[in-house]
């Protein structure tokens, strides 16, 4: 991509005095023949959630568990035999390596002190050649898994469709997505949930709604200035089984925070973070255009008070959840982490292979990146990396 440089009082004051970035690996970790998804840290920065799933290669042969490094496992070895292309959810204990399988599902999320995981629960054993379509996730309920009895219950089930993506708002509630079709036959939110712990109780926070002859789609969920916060794409036009354009909109119940413009589908997940000073950084890089110029937007009560252009080339771009960073790719495949207080760019030594998931601590300190391994066909690797200033 080319840019246009554009110099500013603000950004050339925050240069003087700028500092790298000191980017330490924590962990790597990899099961051959095996994809990880979903990462997640806990509040506590010890802890790791991830899923792992076969990827069909030197994984099953001797349909054994397969895990080398293996502390706990909570299903029994025979159930896993027969559900060998299932998703594993799997947690880590980053100081000590202590590595558990939990259950058959995905998306797993810490409650605020660790001590629990929410999950998507896999009901349906998938077949080799299942493709990740809606049907394949029909009657997946949501579970949570109590690290300190390792008791796992249902707290959730699907009357149609299928739940996914639970978080944790508070200690005692969690969020959760209900999924249908919504291009074709690729499944998607399509409404939101939350669960009370204590009582049992489910209220409605947004209910599947039609635009365009296609759902509205709920995307990631945020907890901004105290409120819910959650990304909404509205589709605008009805032509064919995909929706081309969609209306991009971070939601918080009934209020629009932020709209994002009418534009071909845009995933915002990896766009917005959310800072100390209540204010929303927003990635501004879904163009079609090469020569278009991308920007990092910075918005308080809704208006825009901040617009700093990027004036080096990259191919894909994630900010941190507190807006502190922001970690790129160039067409090489190297990875950079940009410190958006001070535009200083640091480069990450890894392997320049493709990310395929990223995830950030709450406080910006540690991030995880999912990459194909260096040497190992069919393999995902996973590295912890602590940021210092």
């Amino acid at each position: 991509m080319k840019f246009i440089q554009i110099v500013t009082i603000l950004f050339f004051a925050a240069t003087l005095s700028a500092q790298k970035s000191v980017i330490k690996k924590e962990l790597e970790w990899d099961q051959k023949g095996y994809f990880i998804l979903n990462p997640e840290l806990a509040n506590n920065n010890n802890e790791l959630a991830f899923v792992c799933i076969s990827s069909g290669v030197d994984s099953i042969s001797n349909k054994k568990f397969p895990f080398q490094s293996t502390n706990k496992v909570y299903l029994d070895s025979l159930g896993i035999s027969k559900r060998i292309y299932d998703p594993l959810v799997c947690s880590m204990n980053t100081q000590s390596g202590q590595l558990s399988v939990i259950d058959f599902g995905w998306e797993p999320a810490f409650s605020p002190n660790a001590n629990e995981i929410v999950y998507a629960f896999q009901k349906h054993s998938l077949k080799r050649k299942d493709k990740l379509y809606a049907n394949v996730f029909a009657g997946n309920s949501i579970k949570l898994f109590d690290k300190k009895s390792a008791t796992t219950k249902e707290i959730a089930r699907s009357v149609n469709g299928y739940l996914l993506d639970p978080v944790f708002e508070d200690s005692i509630h969690i969020l959760y997505k209900t999924g249908d079709k919504i291009n074709g036959p690729y499944g998607g939110g399509v409404s939101l949930s939350l669960l009370n712990l204590k009582t049992n109780q489910t209220n409605s926070i947004q209910r599947p709604t039609i635009r365009s002859l296609k759902y509205e789609i709920i995307g990631a969920v945020f907890h901004v200035n105290g409120k819910t916060a959650y990304t909404v794409y509205s589709p605008v036009d009805s032509g064919g089984e995909d929706a081309s354009l969609y209306l991009h909109l971070l939601m918080s119940e009934k209020d629009t925070l932020y709209n994002f413009g009418t534009k071909g589908f845009t995933n915002l997940a990896g766009k917005l973070g959310f800072n100390a000073k209540q204010e929303m950084l927003y990635l501004d890089d879904g163009h079609f255009m090469e020569e278009d110029t991308n920007y990092i937007e910075v918005y308080k009560n809704k208006k825009i008070i901040h617009k700093k252009p990027l004036n080096f080339s990259f191919v894909k771009g994630y900010l941190s959840a507190g807006g502190k960073y922001m970690l790129y790719t160039t067409a090489d495949s190297v990875i950079n982490i940009l410190n958006l207080e001070n535009f200083e760019t640091t480069k990450v030594d890894v392997s320049p292979k493709e990310i395929h998931a990223i995830a950030w601590s709450r406080d910006d300190s540690r991030l995880v990146i999912v990459q194909d391994h260096e040497t190992l066909l069919g393999t995902d690797k996973l590295t912890i990396l602590k940021l210092e200033e």
